[in-house]
């Protein structure tokens, strides 16, 4: 069980990246004297959640008719704490917290993921009966990732006994207000999720386009995978249409222009290919972008 206590102890870089953040927030409240309060969390979910996270994987995949996805056998267990609740305690410690002080906000709500993934589709059998069965139905297991941990306890007893406050709802309520907005909300969720849908499952979709495969930043992109760099025979800038036409053919997740004209010392003897080149061509591509949807 984590308290204000616990020693850190991150197993994966992920959890460690979160760790540091307190460490250098608590350093600079002991050696300057900053006045901060730290808060740590359980699992939120609620309104607005980003769309790779298991609950609105589920909701959204299930609407959808799709297979609902769940690590391992759906034995790690999370306590989950729904958002605006969260926001009232943050808003609480900032009012009333002690300076220098830490306080757990935990939502007393622990459940495996697999009594979370049936609780939601029992809310969705009920609010949007599906045709054939049950969403339940839906679940499949695959593989688990690497350094999941197995269980996330948290103890809020200090900010109850301290500050007086507790989560409002349970997760059962919590789950099916937030089921509730996601129907509520179709058309909405639709088009803030549409893009991140369009790059996660199409898998055959590079992530990264980039112009200017001989220089640095291409170079050092295309490491790390998932990056396709142009050179000037695949997509000359002096021909701004040929490299709009190249980001609707890759259609990437993402697109950086790392090529320019760069000939200061012939800039004013060249003037309208400098225009062309580091004007008219990233205004095509910016063009292209958002005619994909792509930010």
């Amino acid at each position: 069980m984590f308290t204000e206590d616990t020693p850190y102890d991150p197993r994966s870089p992920y959890s460690a990246s979160k760790a540091s953040s307190d460490h250098l927030v608590r350093a600079w409240h002991e050696t300057y004297g900053l006045p901060v309060v730290l808060t740590n969390c359980s699992n939120n979910y609620g309104p607005y959640h980003f769309p790779e996270k298991l609950i609105p994987v589920v909701i959204l995949n299930a609407l959808a008719g799709k297979p609902l996805p769940i690590y391992g056998d759906g034995g790690n267990i999370r306590d989950w704490l729904y958002v605006e609740d969260h926001a009232d305690a943050l808003l609480l410690v900032l009012a009333k917290g002690a300076v220098g002080r830490s306080y757990n906000i935990g939502g007393e709500n622990e459940r495996t993921n697999l009594e979370l993934v049936k609780t939601l589709c029992g809310i969705l059998d009920r609010l949007r009966p599906r045709d054939g069965g049950s969403y339940a139905d839906l679940i499949t297991f695959v593989t688990d990732r690497p350094g999941h941990d197995a269980r996330y306890a948290i103890d809020p007893s200090r900010i109850r006994d301290e500050l007086g406050w507790r989560p409002s709802v349970t997760v059962e309520e919590g789950l099916e207000k937030t089921v509730q907005w996601y129907l509520d909300n179709e058309r909405l969720v639709a088009a803030l999720v549409e893009p991140y849908w369009r790059w996660a499952t199409l898998g055959h979709e590079i992530m990264i386009l980039v112009f200017g495969k001989t220089g640095q930043v291409a170079t050092e992109l295309q490491r790390l995978g998932d990056v396709v760099a142009l050179g000037r025979d695949q997509a000359d800038l002096s021909d701004p249409a040929a490299c709009a036409d190249a980001i609707r053919t890759h259609a990437p997740r993402a697109v950086i222009n790392a090529a320019a004209y760069t000939a200061v010392d012939r800039a004013e003897e060249e003037e309208a290919l400098a225009t062309i080149i580091n004007g008219d061509a990233p205004t095509a591509m910016a063009q292209a972008c958002v005619e994909l949807g792509i930010p």
